[in-house]
């Protein structure tokens, strides 16, 4: 009998010692899934941080573009503007240079006529100095006189003509000097306009560079976007294996801890049972040793004090073991929690990543429209 209950302790000593051994792995096992959930989480918050400073390139980018469009609008009405008032300005320079060259000509034509106004004028004043150099020296020579008098009245009216010849003359002069400061007008204005041409120019030029810097700066951003586009959907993938990896384990660890429970259930049961066979196999023994043997008393008193102490033995054992199923159920209660929680936060990660592809859609819509609004700019 000794025999059989050091045998029956040891075994369930040797029980207890495999199911602390399970225990410590389990509570291992726990462990390294809270460590890959702690990871989890470590990279859902990288995740979200890679689309905040994805959200806040997107709204720079929005607000770069929405400044360059709106300063080359000014820059093109500016441009237009100008354009137009050197072309007016050009088409007034046409007009003034087709009336300089025609009072360029009357100006020739002009100071030919002085010169034969001059020297008509010395012409006369010879001949009358000469007529009266006659009349004096020939008063006798009348029909000569008659004649210088017809020549002096001819002379006379030439000189009328000259006058009003002079006057012409004067008035165009007067004309022509209006046209020269016209002229000096109108080559301010041709300095006036290759300044304008040479703002153009330069308008062009900056244009252009902010055009090219714009360009430079929207490419810059989409390679940012795309870099960014590839890190989330590889930290989602990896996400994803990671969540798939602890729901397998998760099933996992509740296989394994159903198969022990039965395991344990089992072992239980033929502990039980072995004690029960046990207990009979003392009561018979007693039984024919009580018939057979009545001087072994003392022997008898040992085997009662013996099945006092395996009773006393079983009652702890059963006593344990509630405990054991009270603990268990309260570890599956918490792990039920424990995992409602957790689906709780995946449900509460998609409803959040759904919204974030909604606002990422928005930004690539809006990106497409900026881009498309810009081609149509560059081609108009």
């Amino acid at each position: 009998m000794n025999k059989n209950l050091t045998r029956m302790l040891e075994e369930n000593n040797g029980r207890c010692l495999e199911q602390t051994l399970l225990k410590r792995q389990l509570d291992a096992e726990n462990k390294a899934q809270m460590e890959k959930v702690a990871e989890k989480a470590a990279r859902d918050l990288e995740i979200t941080l890679l689309k905040r400073q994805l959200d806040a390139g997107s709204t720079a980018l929005k607000e770069t573009r929405v400044a360059l469009a709106g300063e080359i609008i000014a820059l093109k009405k500016e441009l237009f503007a100008k354009s137009k008032l050197l072309i007016e300005q050009l088409e007034e320079k046409a007009a003034l240079g087709a009336e300089i060259a025609t009072l360029r000509k009357q100006a020739v034509y002009n100071v030919a006529l002085v010169e034969e106004n001059s020297v008509l004028k010395k012409e006369l004043f010879a001949k009358n100095k000469l007529l009266m150099e006659q009349l004096e020296e020939k008063p006798a020579l009348g029909a000569e006189i008659a004649s210088l008098g017809k020549q002096n009245v001819y002379n006379v009216a030439l000189v009328e003509e000259n006058s009003i010849l002079e006057k012409k003359l004067d008035a165009e002069n007067t004309g022509i000097k209006e046209h020269v400061a016209e002229k000096a007008i109108l080559e301010n204005l041709a300095a006036e306009n290759a300044a304008l041409a040479a703002d153009r120019n330069a308008l062009k030029k900056e244009i252009v560079k902010s055009v090219d810097t714009a360009r430079a700066r929207e490419e810059e951003l989409e390679k940012k976007v795309e870099d960014l586009m590839t890190t989330i959907k590889v930290k989602e993938e990896e996400n994803f294996c990671l969540s798939a990896n602890l729901q397998l384990q998760d099933l996992d660890e509740v296989l394994v801890e159903h198969e022990w429970q039965a395991k344990f259930e089992d072992l239980q049961e033929t502990y039980e049972e072995k004690l029960r066979c046990s207990v009979l196999e003392q009561v018979e023994k007693e039984r024919k040793m009580d018939e057979a043997l009545e001087l072994l008393i003392l022997q008898n008193i040992k085997l009662q004090r013996l099945v006092l102490t395996t009773k006393e033995y079983r009652e702890k054992v059963k006593k344990e073991t509630e405990e054991k199923k009270k603990q268990e159920k309260k570890e599956q209660q918490e792990r039920e929690k424990k995992e409602k929680e957790e689906r709780m936060k995946l449900k509460k990660r998609e409803k959040k990543e759904k919204e974030e592809e909604r606002e990422e859609a928005k930004v690539g819509k809006i990106f497409s429209f900026f881009c498309f609004k810009r081609k149509n700019d560059g081609s108009s």
